[in-house]
């Protein structure tokens, strides 16, 4: 996509872990899910571990969301906007610098 004029590679991040999510601290998506997505603090009990992260994530978002993926934009936004700058550790803080920029140039135009 990059060599053929499609996109920029400074709007490009390669995700060592696999999923967005994966990288999402776990304190902050409980809080995310429960007050935004209606999620039952019971179902909160346990971390979900990551690399299985987003299959979980849909069972808990069935019936609450439409459409399979629909949840994702939102999750992203909440957690970036919830997310301090100070308060990102290692590779969140490098991908919520990198979605902050992605935000405000997408919003620019």
């Amino acid at each position: 996509m990059i060599s053929k004029g499609h996109i920029s590679a400074d709007d490009c991040l390669i995700l060592q872990k696999g999923d967005l999510e994966d990288y999402y601290p776990w304190d902050l998506l409980k809080t995310i899910l429960s007050e935004d997505f209606c999620v039952d603090d019971a179902e909160l009990s346990k971390e979900i571990h990551q690399g299985v992260r987003v299959k979980e994530l849909r069972k808990l978002l069935a019936g609450k969301v439409r459409g399979k993926n629909t949840w994702k934009p939102k999750m992203a936004e909440l957690i970036i906007s919830s997310l301090d700058r100070e308060d990102a550790e290692g590779d969140m803080a490098e991908i919520s610098d990198f979605l902050r920029r992605l935000y405000n140039k997408i919003n620019a135009e």
